[in-house]
């Protein structure tokens, strides 16, 4: 075997490895691609359950949440901003959730769609919509607070 034929063997080894390394290290970038989106979804529903409990846990919140879904422009400035502050919270969560993929779409139709289509969380939403992604004001607007996906829900 000569020099030249040795260093063949070696760039053929070397490629293949390179190939090997580079295989390896695909599979390791899905691994925490799917790791990252399975502790956001996580991150997610914690921060929802947190927002449902503190909710549930002071009623001056709670009271407040009530009076600004039955009336938004009835609040008071205080209870105003205390409201949007409150509502915004809860809404980010839902775009959390939407934007990762799964049944979250599902979810802002079902749990959080009650509160959107009271009169004080469309009031909200028609005041404050501009401030969410298009994609998820698009799916609010078919899916949560559109007249057909009502009449869906109630069939």
């Amino acid at each position: 075997m000569t020099i030249e034929q040795a260093g063949s063997i070696g760039e053929l080894i070397a490629a293949i490895a390179t190939v090997a390394t580079l295989g390896y290290l695909a599979v390791q970038i899905r691994a925490s691609a799917a790791a990252t989106r399975q502790e956001s979804r996580r991150a997610a529903r914690a921060a929802s359950r947190a927002s449902n409990l503190a909710i549930a846990e002071n009623g001056d919140v709670a009271e407040l949440l009530n009076k600004g879904l039955a009336d938004f422009d009835s609040l008071t400035p205080r209870e105003s901003t205390q409201f949007q502050f409150l509502f915004s919270e809860l809404l980010q969560t839902q775009l959390s959730m939407f934007e990762e993929p799964g049944d979250a779409e599902t979810n802002i139709r079902n749990s959080f769609g009650h509160l959107l289509r009271a009169p004080g969380g469309r009031a909200y939403w028609e005041r404050y919509a501009d401030n969410y992604p298009a994609d998820f004001r698009a799916h609010v607007e078919a899916e949560v607070l559109s007249p057909a996906a009502r009449k869906d829900r109630e069939n």
